[in-house]
């Protein structure tokens, strides 16, 4: 997965663990790309809508993850994370006024 945006560091792409990895793939593949990577203030990758995520995510794999609620516009509206492997998220930005948060994952 090789960046082409000059706000996503491939050297962060390559840090986070094989399930958030999954989790921007996945992404990826339903046309959900992603917008920016950073750390410093967390360690994070944002994607570039709250919608897909999670479409194909093998249950394994979603059984590790664990979901933070942000709602809040000046920042994201919430964070995947990996409940085996934390330190990094996956957060999902207010795309369209009526973004949905993802169901089913227990909370962080």
């Amino acid at each position: 997965m090789a960046p082409h945006n000059p706000m996503v560091l491939k050297k962060h792409l390559d840090a986070l663990c094989d399930e958030l990895a999954a989790v921007i793939e996945d992404a990826a593949a339903c046309g959900n790309e992603v917008a920016e990577t950073w750390t410093g203030f967390g360690q994070a990758v944002r994607l570039r809508h709250a919608q897909p995520v999670l479409a194909g995510i093998p249950a394994d794999v979603l059984a590790k993850l664990a979901y933070r609620s942000v709602r809040d516009p000046h920042y994201w509206l919430g964070e995947i994370h990996c409940r085996a492997h934390p330190g990094w998220f996956v957060a999902l930005p207010f795309s369209t006024p009526d973004a949905r948060e993802p169901v089913g994952l227990p909370p962080a």
